[in-house]
């Protein structure tokens, strides 16, 4: 107690002095602590914040896929010397057959797996593991020469066709390359070598394309070395490219990292590239072929890149911009030791717009001019282009930006005859700076005299999306050539006029640029109706559903080839036919029997009787992924009596023409196209198999049965002859054909054998048969 009562004693009353001293002190850091409670500084670190703000739900996400197969199922081998070019396109063909079936799943493992291009299929997904890393061929004859896109009218670099990307797709869907930050190498060395010595031939490629495609996510892989721009999507919608990693020398030419081109509906966040020229460019066409495909890049966001570029910009904005862009959002940018921050960029012969485009929160470190508006490169794709096309440049802003240590001021370069309106510069802070910061505006004619024709806050307050809708509808214009046109959301007018272009393209609250508007909407309507007036039989379809260029196959008729086989003829009695010929005659009909059919009139036989067209195009498609057709007397008159039957077989690739046999008939086959392995079993089940190739012939003893599988990189057809008007088909009755797995398990069985392993195998029907019956 004692104790107690001598502390209690100390706390005495506090002075008048003590008490004055602790308001001064309390003021004084009221003044100098941060607007927060004072208990926070006190107590523990807050946790994490929010989430950042993402675009990834661009992406739909898709369910997992049913099928799922590693490279070295189909004869892969990562040791970095052997080409994988046939193994990565076998397993690609394969699973394009689950696209409507759950979809299918390609595994990469560790180890380098050289390739040459190969396309993707839709419902797919390319997973990389961790330390895979797919090295392209540097043979240029494994990057073949595809078409010239569209809104470019040739090749970017040079005359005529393209390389086809390493990783290529075309109207594909619901696609995802991931991984566990697994690398793509494109070895662009070599073609960079051919760029400077002046030597290269064909534009170069890409390591990945995606053309009319929708619902592409590229995502946590690691891309380097490409030979040109290293991530193109063109013509697409919903694509996703977020956690990559994209690297290239920095004097590598050409080799910019993302490049959305006449798409909609991209989000490029969380990047980090090191590039020979942009870090991200966003392009509509070149000139008058991207003016007439009239297919801009709409709603693209980019956000959370970092990186360097010495000779270009963090993001560009053209100078191939000729579809127009619109509704471009760029936000957290940080970009160092590079010619430009961020740059808008067009020339004469352009045409287009560059509208609503809203840049803010950037980070500059070193960075040679922060900000420039200028013209290109001044280059055309031929003389066609008009010289009277100029660019339009409509509500612009740029906000929070800071350039530490840059060399110089801004520039602001208009082109001759443009219009600028509505730019917006707000809270721009720029360190270092030559000049003292004084910016560098070049009015040429036509660039607007008023920089800022109206506040700020008025520019912020209109809502971009009532001159530029955010839903774009994109319509596609086909022609009796076969070429595919974009045509812009105006054309919407042409497919139902009922509809009110107003309502397409509203310019209510585009005040105080209301005219503006007006005009481009008129503008754009009387170009597409010439357009569609030119051609009247085309048709308009929407672009939400997948088209395919349609193709003409020519196949040779082949009787002349045919006719040195039928050295057997079958007859009733007589070895030789009585008469020249016994046509089949109509049902109607009916006279006199011979070899089971009637005979015709021969009064009413004609050259007509003949020929056959059976044989022009392929048959059915069963679950093998085969197309077989077998044309005999009754659909071939004039074969009546001859002994000879015809088939053809379409087989696609790595598909089977399953086991069976011809009981009253030899078969003798000849190749047209593509790689065949054919095979046939006799009474003791030992196997008779050949690989054979266009312009080989293989017979099949009469009843034994055989089977074909195209082991080649096309689709196979093969003619059969068959030394009976009535061959008859027999299979094994064990063989669960109507079922789907069964089926898939026997091609997955043979497509998995090299070349070494079928040459080794004297009897495969225990193979496959033990696949059958599992």
């Amino acid at each position: 107690m004692e104790s107690d009562k001598t502390l209690l004693g100390a706390c005495t009353r506090p002075s008048w002095a003590l008490a004055f001293i602790l308001f001064t002190l309390l003021i004084f850091l009221s003044f100098h602590l941060p607007a927060r409670p004072v208990w926070l500084l006190a107590g523990p670190l807050p946790g994490p914040g929010p989430d950042p703000p993402s675009c990834s739900d661009f992406f739909r996400a898709v369910p997992p896929r049913k099928v799922v197969m590693s490279i070295e199922d189909f004869g892969g081998v990562g040791d970095g010397i052997t080409s994988n070019t046939e193994s990565f396109r076998r397993a690609i063909r394969y699973m394009h057959r689950f696209r409507n079936l759950g979809g299918a799943q390609l595994n990469v493992p560790n180890g380098t797996w050289l390739t040459g291009s190969f396309n993707l299929t839709s419902n797919f997904t390319l997973f990389l593991h961790r330390g895979a890393v797919i090295l392209a061929s540097q043979d240029p004859k494994e990057w073949p020469i595809i078409e010239p896109l569209p809104s470019y009218g040739r090749g970017r670099e040079r005359f005529g066709g393209r390389h086809i990307s390493l990783i290529h797709g075309n109207g594909i869907s619901n696609v995802v390359i991931t991984g566990e930050n697994g690398t793509v190498d494109g070895q662009g060395k070599m073609w960079w070598e051919l760029w400077w010595n002046r030597t290269l031939e064909h534009t170069r490629g890409h390591l990945l394309e995606i053309m009319n495609s929708d619902n592409v996510l590229i995502s946590n892989l690691t891309f380097q070395n490409s030979p040109f721009w290293t991530i193109h999507p063109v013509y697409c919608r919903n694509v996703v490219v977020k956690g990559m990693t994209i690297l290239a020398p920095l004097n590598a030419p050409n080799t910019d990292g993302i490049d959305p081109d006449s798409s909609s509906n991209v989000c490029i966040e969380d990047n980090y590239i090191e590039s020979g020229d942009d870090l991200v460019a966003i392009k509509s066409g070149w000139d008058q072929y991207g003016i007439t495909v009239a297919h801009p890049s709409t709603n693209i966001i980019v956000r959370r890149i970092s990186g360097t570029t010495p000779t270009c910009s963090g993001v560009g904005i053209g100078s191939e911009m000729s579809g127009g862009i619109s509704n471009i959002t760029i936000e957290n940018l940080h970009v160092w030791d590079s010619a430009a921050g961020v740059r808008i960029k067009s020339d004469k012969g352009r045409g287009g717009y560059i509208a609503n485009v809203s840049i803010s929160d950037i980070r500059m470190e070193r960075v040679k001019i922060p900000i420039r508006f200028s013209r290109g490169s001044n280059d055309h794709p031929d003389d066609g282009w008009d010289p009277k096309a100029v660019p339009r440049f409509k509500n612009i802003i740029i906000s929070n930006v800071v350039s530490v240590n840059s060399t110089k001021a801004p520039v602001l370069e208009g082109v001759e005859g443009s219009s600028f309106e509505g730019l917006c510069f707000k809270n721009i802070t720029l360190h270092g700076v030559a000049l003292s910061a004084k910016w560098r505006c070049e009015f040429v004619s036509g660039f607007a005299t008023r920089v800022f024709p109206v506040p700020c806050l008025e520019l912020r307050n209109n809502s971009y999306s009532s001159c530029f809708p955010l839903l774009v509808i994109q319509l596609v214009l086909v022609d009796p050539l076969n070429r595919i046109m974009f045509l812009s959301s105006n054309a919407i007018t042409l497919a139902n006029p009922a509809v009110n272009s107003k309502n397409v393209m509203t310019c209510v609250s585009c005040n105080p640029h209301q005219t503006y508007c007006q005009r481009l909407l008129h503008h754009d309507v009387t170009r597409v109706h010439i357009l569609y007036n030119v051609k009247p039989n085309q048709n308009i379809l929407s672009n939400q559903n997948q088209f395919k260029m349609k193709t003409k196959s020519h196949f040779p008729f082949l009787l002349m080839l045919l006719i040195p086989f039928t050295i057997q003829h079958i007859c009733s009695a007589e070895c030789d036919n009585l008469k020249d010929y016994c046509p089949t005659t109509p049902p109607q009909k009916n006279a006199i029997f011979i070899n089971g059919l009637p005979c015709d009139n021969p009064s009413n036989t004609s050259a007509h009787d003949f020929k056959s067209m059976e044989l022009s195009k392929p048959g059915s498609r069963d679950n093998f992924g085969s197309l077989v057709k077998i044309v005999t007397a009754s659909k071939f008159p004039g074969l009546n009596t001859l002994g000879l039957s015809i088939g053809r077989s379409d087989i696609e690739v790595d598909g089977l023409v399953n086991l069976h046999n011809h009981p009253r008939a030899t078969e003798m086959v000849f190749v047209s196209e593509g790689v065949l392995v054919a095979a046939f079993l006799n009474t003791q089940n030992k196997l008779f198999q050949k690989t054979l190739k266009a312009g080989d012939v293989f017979v099949i003893p009469k009843g034994l049965f055989h089977f074909f599988l195209n082991r080649g990189a096309q689709v196979a057809t093969v003619f059969s002859v068959f030394n009976s008007q009535n061959p008859g088909l027999g299979s094994l009755s064990s063989i669960p054909s109507d079922t789907l797995e069964s089926v898939e398990k026997i091609k997955r069985k043979i497509v998995s054998l090299s070349d070494s392993q079928l040459r080794g195998v004297d009897d495969l029907t225990e193979a496959v048969l033990d696949i059958i019956y599992s």
